[in-house]
């Protein structure tokens, strides 16, 4: 103890003084009575600690709280990891299995798959009849015909990018740049994002819980339109086509095109395009400009029920469509525009 050496120190050093007018040091009183308290103060010895001590020092056991702490984490983990087992191996799978195509429907087809210019304006009802037969086969519901649509579609872009070009150059005096850019890449950027999506995109997702079917475990499940008619547009004829009829396919369902004819060149290209790389039974060209203009042919296609339609154009145009769709309550998506006047002086 530093305070009983101190004492100590000054004792010794008090002892080997004198003073004339002072007793020595360590004869008073006060001071001496102080030094002997602190001399027989019992100074409490540390107790012996055996070998590897300092070791089990520094690994001391953990309080019962933290032990609880870890117990409780460790078994949420596992009940986690078990309920996350669990959902997976009852979530309904999506699987090609599921749905058995019924051929015969297929074999009745006579005008699906012919030529946009082999379909007359007469035949346009028999024609959507037979492509909601198609549907109703269950052709276009496993992934995997799904995938290679797609791929045929893929494949059409990429082989034909000069044919694209030089149509769009016709028609819109666009230059190759602009082509690829406005109207290729943006179809092929969709359809490559459905061909990496579509298992998820698909698949069974499970969803909270509800009162109105406690305690049952609630999934949804995506399902497909049906029959859906697309009709494109001048400004960007490939584009604004194509990458609703890739979504389309991708969900499920069938379609029914319709090019735009002012841009002529491109809607006689998509007119031959698709006859020869994309199964007529996903994708079927009505409207070819031998048949009959644009107003003709649009007006006879929405005659018919579909189970979704597609529209891109003018706000006029889209009241018309909503009109003839509002007849079987058909549900539309509209991307609806115009023409904006542009004054250029020198």
């Amino acid at each position: 103890d530093f305070r009983v050496f101190s004492a100590m120190s000054r004792w010794l050093l008090a002892s080997t003084k004198r003073s004339n007018n002072l007793k020595p040091l360590y004869k008073r009183r006060n001071y001496r009575s102080f030094c002997t308290a602190q001399l027989k103060q019992e100074i409490p010895k540390p107790p012996e600690e055996p070998m590897g001590a300092e070791i089990s020092n520094e690994i001391k056991k953990p309080s019962k709280w933290k032990r609880r702490g870890k117990v409780l984490a460790a078994a949420g983990l596992v009940g986690y990891g078990s309920y996350k087992a669990w959902e997976y191996y009852t979530t309904p799978k999506f699987s090609d299995k599921n749905f058995i195509i019924n051929n015969n429907l297929l074999n009745e087809l006579k005008l699906v798959g012919r030529h946009a210019s082999e379909i007359k304006l007469t035949d346009i009802d028999n024609t959507i009849n037979e492509m909601k037969n198609v549907f109703r086969s269950n052709i276009t519901r496993p992934l995997t015909k799904r995938k290679e649509v797609l791929q045929q579609l893929l494949k059409m872009f990429e082989e034909n990018k000069e044919e694209i070009a030089e149509a769009l150059k016709k028609d819109l005096g666009r230059d190759k740049f602009l082509a690829i850019a406005g109207d290729v890449l943006g179809a092929t950027g969709e359809i490559k994002h459905m061909l990496a999506a579509l298992d998820k995109l698909n698949a069974p997702r499970r969803v909270g819980m509800a009162m109105g079917t406690f305690p049952a475990v609630d999934y949804e499940i995506p399902e497909p339109y049906g029959t859906v008619f697309i009709n494109g547009i001048w400004n960007f004829p490939f584009g604004t086509t194509f990458g609703p009829v890739a979504g389309a396919i991708a969900a499920g369902n069938n379609v029914v095109v319709k090019p735009c004819q002012t841009a002529l060149e491109s809607s006689k290209l998509i007119c031959d395009l698709v006859h020869k790389y994309v199964d007529p039974k996903f994708v079927q060209i009505i409207g070819h400009h031998t048949v009959a203009d644009d107003y003709k042919i649009t007006d006879k296609i929405l005659d018919n029920q579909f189970d979704c339609i597609m529209f891109t154009g003018s706000c006029n145009g889209g009241r018309y469509v909503m009109g003839k769709a509002a007849k079987f309550l058909t549900p539309v998506i509209l991307e609806l525009g115009g023409k904006n006047p542009v004054i250029i002086d020198e």
